[in-house]
């Protein structure tokens, strides 16, 4: 399981050749692992059956932490290192 920050930009339009800036920007969970949690939530109708054992880091671990409690998921989760 690959814990990521999915992040998706969206644009009005896409000039070629020029600075094109994003509207929006959407951050949600992303990996293999974290794919199929938000899978089984759906598919039992909640995230009472569902763990994830992860290795997380930095700044970016904490905001996928964050995202992971939101969704009320449990997690078991490493942090690396020595």
């Amino acid at each position: 399981p690959n814990p990521a920050l999915q992040i998706t930009l969206r644009l009005d339009r896409v000039a070629l050749g020029d600075v094109n800036r994003a509207t929006e920007q959407t951050n949600s969970l992303g990996g293999k692992g974290q794919n199929f949690a938000v899978a089984a939530k759906q598919y039992y109708g909640s995230a009472d059956r569902v763990t994830l054992l992860q290795i997380l880091g930095g700044p970016t671990g904490d905001q996928i932490q964050a995202m992971e409690d939101s969704e009320g998921f449990r997690t078991i989760t490493g942090t690396g290192g020595s």
